[in-house]
């Protein structure tokens, strides 16, 4: 038996508080003569660089490597990663060794690897090189939430489908804020001629269900830059989120230049990460080729160090209620989708659009849907037309008994958010 066979294994019996020293100390001499450097930074992700690199790992039977395997989906078989054990990779001409173990510590499990080489110059070279190539942000979408970045295939495959075609605003709107931001990208030579920050903020804010997700979705799609999208600041189990903060921004400079996407940002920024945001949105470090975007329903619940200062978010756009030709625009495109015996007439979309004041694009698209599940649950007996109609009177009373239920209950509602999370949409204000 050899010093590496029990490590693991070992190192896990120790009481919490000296696992990592224990371990530690037996990797130390499981690997005579070789520089070890202990890690709990996950941006050193061997598994990406693989992916990226195409590289040849090899997984050692010594210690008992422990494997976590998941499904993937429908025709996707199943993935998995290895969760503890030892690794090895040859990168011209030297071996490397990775060791990775994984216990828990409170509420939470601490990861930590050590990386072991001949020498500290060239552990810390190639492990700063698996950093980098791991950390790029190639083509996709990550997501901060519970104080770490995930890759969203989800969320970048929705940014790549969603375009300003399909985005009713008033006329102009769409245009003005596309070249805007694509002039802003392209501008950084002259930013930094006059000594200007290349840096932009962007605020959208109106009622929710008028496309400020949307037109989210569609810039990003449009401008083709790596997106980070913060989901939440807060820690697992309520610990102290002030960190997390500055790691989302520490992340967006690494990757310049890019979108750094803040949805709901009244409920994002609390009163304990206030301060903390705002050192980091216009503080004295270099946020050069960020371009912060954010969102809110609810602009009144903004401190006004967040709202009315320039430097911080220096764009305002404002989504309002559409009225009467924007909604007949938004009932035209649905109704330009529909056929046979779906097709609603002029005059019914006239008509809607003039009866349907104060509703939202979300609430004119559940108009529709809603009005095509009734025509088709009583067997399509009756034409669409009347069907719409009488459903215009139907959603007028569910938005009045809603607005009765916010002023009581106070919900925070988002719409449609980027990520599709309702678990927390509608927690009880104080």
């Amino acid at each position: 038996m050899t010093e590496r066979d029990n490590l693991i294994r070992d190192g896990l019996e120790r009481p919490p508080q000296a696992i990592g020293y224990a371990l530690n100390e037996h990797i130390v001499r499981a690997f005579p003569g070789k520089y070890v450097m202990r890690t709990t930074d996950l941006s050193f992700d061997l598994d990406t660089w693989v992916e990226r690199t195409s590289a040849s790992v090899i997984t050692r039977d010594v210690p008992l490597p422990e494997w976590d395997t998941r499904w993937s989906g429908p025709g996707q078989g199943v993935f998995r990663r290895l969760a503890q054990g030892h690794r090895s990779v040859a990168l011209e001409g030297v071996t490397y060794d990775v060791v990775e173990v994984a216990w828990e510590r409170g509420f939470s499990t601490l990861t930590t690897q050590w990386w072991i080489g001949p020498d500290r110059e060239r552990v810390e070279g190639f492990a700063a090189h698996v950093a980098e190539v791991a950390n790029e942000v190639v083509d996709e979408v990550l997501v901060f939430a519970n104080g770490c970045w995930q890759r969203s295939p989800k969320l970048r495959a929705a940014i790549r489908k969603t375009t300003f075609d399909s985005l009713v605003l008033p006329e102009g709107m769409a245009d003005h804020i596309r070249e805007d931001f694509a002039s802003f990208l392209g501008a950084r030579a002259e930013y930094e001629r006059y000594g200007v920050p290349w840096k932009r903020g962007a605020l959208f804010l109106g009622p929710p269900g008028n496309g400020k997700t949307h037109c989210v979705k569609a810039l990003l799609n449009a401008l083709d830059v790596p997106c980070l999208y913060v989901q939440s600041f807060e820690s697992p189990h309520g610990g102290n989120a002030q960190p997390n903060v500055a790691e989302a921004f520490a992340r967006a400079r690494r990757t310049t230049p890019c979108a750094l996407v803040l949805e709901d940002l009244d409920a994002l920024v609390t009163p304990a990460t206030r301060s903390y945001f705002l050192n980091e949105l216009d503080g004295f470090a270099d946020n050069a080729g960020i371009l912060a975007i954010a969102t809110t329903n609810h602009p009144e619940r903004l401190d006004p160090a967040i709202l009315d200062r320039p430097s911080r978010f220096d764009r305002k756009y404002s989504f309002e209620l559409p009225g009467s030709a924007e909604r007949l625009a938004y009932l035209t495109h649905w109704r330009d989708r529909l056929e046979g015996d779906t097709a609603l007439g002029q005059e019914t979309l006239d008509q809607v659009a003039e009866t349907t004041e104060g509703f939202s694009y979300a609430y004119l698209k559940e108009l529709v849907f809603s009005s095509l599940v009734g025509w088709m649950s009583h067997g399509r007996a009756r034409p669409l037309d009347d069907v719409i109609v009488e459903q215009v009177g139907e959603l007028t009373r569910q938005m009045a008994s809603a607005a009765a239920a916010h002023e009581e209950a106070r919900p925070v509602y988002v719409g449609d958010r980027m990520q599709e999370d309702y678990a927390h949409l509608f927690r009880r204000r104080g």
